[in-house]
């Protein structure tokens, strides 16, 4: 009486056994032998997301190109706020109060305005100080913002300009 010993591995099995990785392989060879325009179809399209890709970076946003300073129209009132000085811009002299709510477009309104300097923000936004009325009240105005009826149009380093219908008023430091 022999003892037989199991046998481990079995030629024939294995050799019928495919893998994970050349399943997937013959997977694909027969999509595209059964659809031989993806042939063509599928190297163009990856060929366009690339040129896209490249486009996008070279044209796109200028990042790479260094042109992120933003302009005076990109910039808003209201794209980069930061509060200054604390209590708002409440105008606490009765007289300038009163010129405001008789006579918004008087020149006598900036009479007392005196510019005191700005703070720029991250995004170039400027905000400008504005000392009025004898109360020595502190206003932070952006380009666009108004004391009465008089706009602040521009801020620049020594001066800032207000307009009111066809008049401006210059204020220097």
């Amino acid at each position: 009486m022999a003892l037989e010993l199991p046998k481990f591995g079995n030629k024939e099995k294995k050799a019928k056994e495919v893998s994970p990785k050349n399943d997937v392989m013959l997977k694909v060879m027969d999509f595209f032998d059964k659809n031989p325009i993806m042939k063509i179809l599928v190297p163009v399209i990856l060929f366009l997301i690339l040129a896209g890709v490249i486009i996008f970076l070279i044209f796109g946003d200028g990042v790479l190109s260094g042109d992120n300073v933003p302009s005076d129209s990109d910039i808003s009132a209201n794209s980069n706020q930061v509060e200054v000085l604390p209590g708002g811009n409440l105008i606490k002299d009765k007289e300038v109060v009163e010129l405001i709510d008789n006579d918004p477009l008087s020149e006598d309104v900036l009479a007392s305005a005196k510019y005191k300097g700005y703070v720029k923000g991250s995004s170039g936004l400027k905000t400008a100080l504005i000392q009025i009325g004898s109360a020595g009240d502190t206003l932070t105005l952006s380009k666009g913002e108004e004391i009465g009826s008089w706009e602040l149009i521009e801020i620049a380093s020594d001066y800032v300009v207000f307009k009111a219908g066809d008049v401006t008023k210059k204020i220097n430091r």
